[in-house]
């Protein structure tokens, strides 16, 4: 009987342990959602999930992420997950999230293994999840950075040649002195509307480019019966304008070239979203085939069921059908060309402000050059407020011509500015409001007829509706749709 007892209370005690430990196990519960970011060496990927001690109906307090079994990067356990709270009915977990960031430098290519573990409250170490991920290395062999830097340069010229001759047109007609400089932000202003009508007749963004590029080339060629065009020696101001621009994509292109042929470099994921959106319309039109599963097919019919803007989406199709490749290959490109039509636009800008142009002119295009807003635009890949700013600063010449001198010849540049604008950045209208207020404010001081520019800034307004409709009803519904959704509201 004794000896009985004993074997009992030995397999007891000796169970013991490891029931508290099954216990322990049981009451922490967490999950690994995947992986994100740039798997290169040199790199860093993100992952994120959720855990929970059950025990103590609170989430965990610590987590670690272990790379090939050593421990590298840091975890942020405290994150929004309402879904885990309503699976386990328990409102503590809303906030068991947990998102955490992975080192890859001086890690090799190659297969990795990676290990999730939670601790629970009690202290205690417990595996969450087991996974692998590859780090492939940063150079493919298939390229080399000199010739994808070439390659960028030269589709980013090409393109902003093309904004230049669309966009000259467009301007000679309307006054007959316009500087050149300002012919790519209205090529650009051109292109967006023209591609905004296209897709409502069902035109793809190349051929709409093509039609709203031969209208303006039948303008070029009205202007010339009025005003002949006369090739003469180039003024000094404009060789170094010219020279900045290529200074500028020279340089700017280095970064984006070391990267390969394509990819999208951003950590805001507007990049990735708008690729998607201009690879389904360069590949099928406005309109996906049922059959189509995935990114090409989601996100276009999220972005057209939330309203979004045409905005970048519309120009990376366009320089996807031109060029004959995927959106993220030609992103760069659109980006640099977009920085490239700012500086341009500055002396543009410039140039009025000071009578006559001389050396000055190129101080203020090479201090927004090296502009650091600008430069983190560029490479934080925010195409629309690129495109923003240029329609803004063709707006603004404009209106200055406008203010100063009262004249109607400038009504069209303004009105196709205000209808561009509509349909790649309408959040900045309230920016321009601003600006045609303190315009109007302008003209009275100096004694200039307020009420004419009032009067122009409203027929302009009614003939931007007149030329985008599309872009206005958009716009509106745009605004509307982010007062609704969260996740628009920025």
């Amino acid at each position: 009987m004794t000896r009985r007892r004993a074997v009992i209370l030995f397999l007891l005690f000796g169970a013991l342990p490891s029931l508290l430990q099954a216990q322990t196990h049981a009451a922490v519960a967490c999950g690994l959602d995947g992986w994100n970011g740039r798997f290169v060496p040199g790199g860093f990927v993100e992952a994120s999930g959720w855990a929970v001690d059950e025990g103590a109906r609170m989430p965990v307090t610590k987590m670690e992420v272990l790379l090939d079994s050593s421990i590298s990067g840091d975890v942020n356990v405290r994150g929004w997950r309402p879904d885990v709270g309503r699976a386990f009915g328990e409102p503590a977990f809303d906030w068991s999230a947990w998102r955490a960031t992975v080192s890859l430098a001086r890690v090799l290519p190659g297969l990795h293994a990676a290990e999730v573990f939670a601790y629970s409250r009690a202290g205690e170490r417990i595996l969450c999840a087991r996974d692998s991920f590859e780090v492939r290395p940063f150079f493919s062999p298939s390229f080399g950075m000199a010739s994808v830097w070439v390659t960028l340069l030269w589709r980013t010229i090409v393109f902003l040649l093309w904004l230049s001759l669309a966009g000259w047109g467009i301007l000679r007609i309307a006054a007959r002195w316009i500087p050149v400089a300002l012919a790519p932000a209205a090529g650009l202003a051109l292109f967006a509307v023209g591609i905004e009508l296209g897709s409502v007749a069902g035109v793809r963004p190349l051929g709409a480019a093509g039609a709203a590029s031969f209208v303006s080339l039948l303008f070029l060629a009205m202007s010339t019966r009025r005003n002949p065009l006369r090739v003469g020696k180039p003024r000094p101001a404009t060789v170094g304008l010219l020279f900045v621009g290529i200074a500028f994509l020279s340089f700017a292109a280095l970064p984006m070239a070391s990267h390969g042929p394509g990819v999208v470099v951003s950590a805001n994921t507007d990049a990735a979203w708008e690729c998607s959106i201009a690879d389904s319309i360069a590949r099928f039109g406005w309109s996906v085939p049922q059959d189509v599963q995935g990114f090409l097919q989601i996100v276009p019919s999220r972005w057209r069921h939330n309203h979004v803007r045409g905005g970048s989406p519309y120009l990376l199709a366009l320089l996807s059908q031109l060029y004959g490749c995927r959106a993220h290959e030609i992103h760069p490109v659109l980006g640099l060309a977009l920085g490239c039509s700012i500086l341009f636009a500055v002396g543009a800008l410039a140039s009025r402000a000071l009578r006559p142009p001389g050396r000055l002119l190129l101080l203020p295009t090479a201090l927004v050059a090296l502009n650091s807003v600008l430069l983190v635009n560029l490479y934080g890949q925010h195409l629309a407020l690129l495109a923003a700013v240029a329609l803004y600063l063709l707006f603004l010449f404009h209106l200055v011509v406008l203010t100063r001198s009262g004249t109607l010849r400038a009504l069209f540049p303004i009105a196709l500015a205000i209808a561009a604008e509509w349909t790649l950045y309408p959040e900045a209208i309230a920016l321009w409001v601003a600006t045609a207020l303190a315009a109007i404010g302008a003209a009275a001081w100096m004694r200039v007829r307020a009420l004419r520019v009032v009067a122009g800034l409203s027929l302009a307004c009614l003939l931007a509706a007149a030329v985008n409709p599309v872009g206005l009803t958009r716009s509106v519904q745009f605004t509307f749709a982010q007062r609704r959704a969260k996740a628009l509201a920025t």
